[in-house]
């Protein structure tokens, strides 16, 4: 069964399944977008200035039609470091996917400017906090949903 949310269409056993994920997270709007599937989850690739790193989603649902696999593992602590700057770079192998970025602390709730550098790279400034943030990266396309964490310290 899907119920619409939004403009999106979503599995109600995604919908289940992220909402065991949302006890756990400040961050629970994004969790929301996403669709179900199987297959291979592939890595998300964070970059900041000379530091690249490659994340395993710690939170997926991924595939097409009606096979689909959604997996919740454990967060990172600590998450994935990404050193230091006001903005940094995700790449992910495939077309077609949107990711949005929140802070996790100190700054929960904010959400920050992600934008399209090419079909499979997006940008993400970081407006307003400083010091050392956690951060929340969801993204969501054709073949499920991935998240993953990570921390940046901001000048």
């Amino acid at each position: 069964m899907t119920i619409k949310f939004g403009a999106h269409l979503v599995d109600t056993f995604c919908l289940e399944h992220h909402l065991g994920a949302l006890r756990r997270s400040a961050v629970f709007s994004v969790f929301l977008l996403g669709a179900c599937g199987s297959g291979s989850v592939p890595s998300v690739e964070l970059e900041a200035g000379e530091v690249q790193v490659s994340v395993s989603p710690h939170s997926s649902c991924w595939g097409s039609g009606d096979e689909r696999t959604c997996g919740t593992g454990h967060y990172p602590d600590p998450p994935p470091d990404l050193g230091s700057g006001q903005q940094f770079e995700i790449a992910f192998p495939h077309d077609g996917w949107e990711f949005f970025v929140n802070c996790i602390e100190p700054c929960a709730d904010t959400t920050f400017e992600v934008s399209p550098s090419s079909e499979r790279r997006w940008i993400v400034d970081i407006d307003g906090p400083h010091g050392d943030l956690e951060l929340f990266v969801s993204g969501f396309g054709p073949q499920g949903d991935v998240q993953v964490a990570a921390s940046i310290a901001v000048p």
